[in-house]
């Protein structure tokens, strides 16, 4: 097909997917409609089942229309943004593999098929951050994914083991209805009881704190801008981010019995976006800023599941794909037009020579900080009005933590606008010379994102926040209809402190922006805030002083010293080696290069074969051998045994050059003969006379 051919090809295959979703959507939303599929394939081992089922349900239908039209949309601005490269390709198919495993995911009927799409897209991920392998810190940073998503996916499969040992099922209608069992059990380790349904949430959680890169196995995340960025759009808006949340809301029928896992949900999801707001302030590549507004966001997303409003969850994961995978792809764009700069120090005035991009990324911006009317706005104030009504202490704290994040939010939001775009420019003269808009195939995706992330909030908010009980997540999403209700009749003092917080954090970006330079080196205190916030609160330090390096310590002074170049070269090759020397050493003296001695080992040899009960084909063959052997010998020994043979010279020469090839195979065979047969035959006519001498 060639890279034009797999670009339209898969593009269209994209659009025809994503045509097929929203008539399944329709269907559900408008009729009712819920589907199940079942394959017929199963695996059985004793009374556990597992069958590859596909449910199309309320949240797996409006997960698909989200997946499929985010993932077209990236491959329409593809075909446009990576047309030079020589593997476009390659590119194609991966991120088509890449939405076919999160189909998967969010099809699946029971947690083995879904856990099937998770490492799918795990897999796709590292392929996708690794595609410019030629670059030594895109392959660090997509083994740095794949190994921080492993731990994740550890904690996972210990949950699978739990649940297929007490509940033999991992089907999600099943495990519903086994939950009120569940409940009642205890699992006993080290004399120490847990609630089974906590130990299972937890582990399941866990494996959603490295997919949806929340704190402490969120380090992959920024690192990952380090692929193409319609990656970035597509893994940070929609794909790999998405699963986690996914599955929160799956396993929602599990959350709701146990009140400690939702309470670690929710100080994990508070301290992530409060965490990733606070670094992202700090940075100056331009995509890092965005990848660190995905973790601040997925942490609301978390938040809101622990507070069981799983709906609202799912609805600000919506909202956020939209205008994240705008803001990516408008990233994108001006990253193409100022060749390839991403530090946002050198960039400056592009609103006059960038205005579609400057007028796309100021929306997905607004977005982002919540601006009224605008998408963020219906679902990141609802999930921070939902922690105030937990009258709790921690809750407080909680809603402390996610209101400051809002304010860091607005401010490092504006702080890219205004270096991109309003401060005088930092580039070279000649580089502006060449900055132009980018064409309509990285244009128009960027629109039509636009267009959902300003209408999509306001036209869909009541099909997620419902107050009559009814809701399009089924009984595999319960949501507290009660929370959503207690919004409603909050103060108008509580219900605007987001946005005043929001636009606090505007006008301090402005001022430092603007108007107060403040030089890092005259100001100590400054500079050590500026160097724990921009070294990302020196996580990766951590991890690599008490990890990484004590890991790779171990594993040499164990693996490699003591086994690979100890035991196992002492008892492989090196052994192997001595042990044959030793053997082939008597062997070896038979090899004197003497031509008669070579004549009499073949004598006897095969008079020693011609001696036993071998069929007469055998020793025919035998005897024949020896005499072309012996012929071919003798020839050769011309000049040594001084023998003078009448043959004429042409055939001499054909003879020798057989003798040559012939002399150490037809040797080799006789010696392999001599090892196998000989030793049989021996032992088979042991009741013959000489035979039996032989034995005594």
């Amino acid at each position: 097909m060639g890279n034009k051919g797999v670009a339209f090809f898969t593009t269209f295959l994209s659009l025809c997917s994503f045509t097929v979703s929203c008539l399944l959507g329709y269907e559900f939303f408008f009729y009712a409609a819920s589907g199940y599929i079942t394959t017929g394939v199963s695996i059985k081992i004793s009374v556990f089942v597992i069958t590859y089922s596909f449910v199309l349900d309320g949240l797996s239908s409006i997960m698909l229309m989200l997946v499929l039209l985010i993932s077209f949309l990236v491959q329409l601005y593809s075909c446009t943004y990576m047309e030079n490269d020589a593997h476009l390709a390659r590119f194609m198919c991966y991120l088509s593999l890449f939405t076919f495993f999160m189909e998967i995911l969010v099809t699946s009927e029971s947690l083995f098929q879904l856990f099937i799409g998770w490492e799918g897209v795990g897999l796709c991920s590292f392929l996708l951050i690794s595609f410019w392998f030629t670059r030594t810190q895109a392959n660090s940073s997509a083994i740095k994914a794949f190994i921080v998503n492993r731990v994740g996916d550890t904690a996972f499969l210990l949950a699978l083991f739990l649940l297929v040992t007490l509940c033999q099922t991992l089907s999600f209608s099943e495990l519903n209805l086994l939950v009120g069992w569940c409940s009642s059990l205890d699992f006993i380790y080290n004399k120490k009881s847990i609630d089974f349904l906590t130990l299972v949430s937890m582990l399941l959680f866990v494996g959603a704190m490295s997919k949806s890169a929340q704190i402490f196995l969120h380090s992959w995340l920024p690192d990952a801008m380090e692929g193409p960025t319609p990656v970035s759009a597509l893994i940070h808006a929609a794909t790999m981010v998405a699963a986690g949340v996914f599955l929160l809301s799956r396993i929602s029928f599990f959350l709701v019995y146990s009140s400690k896992a939702l309470s670690f949900i929710v100080c994990v999801g508070a301290v992530s976006a409060f965490f990733a707001s606070s670094v992202g302030c700090f940075q100056t590549d331009i995509k890092k800023i965005v990848a660190y507004s995905t973790c601040s966001q997925l942490g609301y997303m978390v938040l809101a599941a622990g507070l069981s409003s799983f709906s609202l969850s799912i609805f600000h994961l919506v909202n956020h794909a939209f205008f994240k995978a705008m803001l990516f792809l408008t990233c994108g764009a001006i990253i193409h037009s100022v060749c390839d700069n991403q530090d946002i120090r050198k960039m400056g005035g592009l609103r006059i020579l960038l205005p579609f991009a400057y007028c796309m990324f100021f929306v997905g911006s607004l977005a982002l900080m919540g601006f009224p009317f605008f998408s963020g706005f219906y679902s990141k104030d609802a999930i921070v009005e939902s922690v105030l009504v937990k009258f709790n202490k921690f809750y407080y704290l909680v809603f402390s933590l996610v209101v400051f994040a809002a304010f860091l939010t607005a401010a490092y939001s504006v702080k890219v606008i205004a270096l991109v775009f309003f401060v005088n420019t930092n580039m070279q003269k000649g580089l502006i010379n060449f900055i132009h808009e980018s064409g309509v195939g990285l244009l128009l995706p960027i629109g039509i994102l636009a267009c959902f992330a300003f209408f999509f909030g306001f036209y869909f908010t009541d099909l997620f926040l419902v107050f009559n009980g009814s809701t399009f997540l089924n009984a595999f999403a319960t949501v507290s209809t009660a929370i959503t209700l207690d919004i409603e009749f909050l103060s108008l003092l509580a219900k605007e402190t987001v946005f005043c917080l929001s636009l606090f954090g505007v006008f301090v970006s402005i001022i430092v922006c603007f108007f107060w330079y403040i030089q890092a080196s005259r100001f100590s205190i400054w500079f050590s805030v500026f160097s724990f916030f921009s070294k990302k609160w020196f996580f990766d330090c951590c991890y690599n002083f008490f990890f990484a390096y004590k890991y790779f310590s171990v594993a040499f002074s164990v693996f490699v010293q003591s086994l690979d170049r100890g035991f196992f070269e002492f008892t492989g090759p090196t052994f192997i080696v001595g042990l044959l020397s030793q053997i082939s050493f008597t062997p070896r003296l038979l090899q004197t290069g003497v031509i008669y001695h070579y004549l009499l080992l073949f004598a006897v040899t095969t008079c020693g074969f011609t001696f036993f009960n071998l069929p007469f084909s055998i020793k025919l063959v035998i005897l024949l051998s020896f005499v072309f052997l012996l012929f071919c010998t003798v020839v050769r020994a011309d000049e040594q045994l001084k023998i003078k043979i009448t043959i004429p010279y042409k055939v001499q020469v054909v003879i020798a050059t057989l003798a040559g090839w012939l002399h150490p195979v037809l040797f080799v065979l006789y010696t392999i003969v001599v090892a196998i047969w000989f030793p049989f035959y021996v032992y088979r006519y042991r009741q013959m006379p000489m035979m039996s001498w032989l034995f005594k």
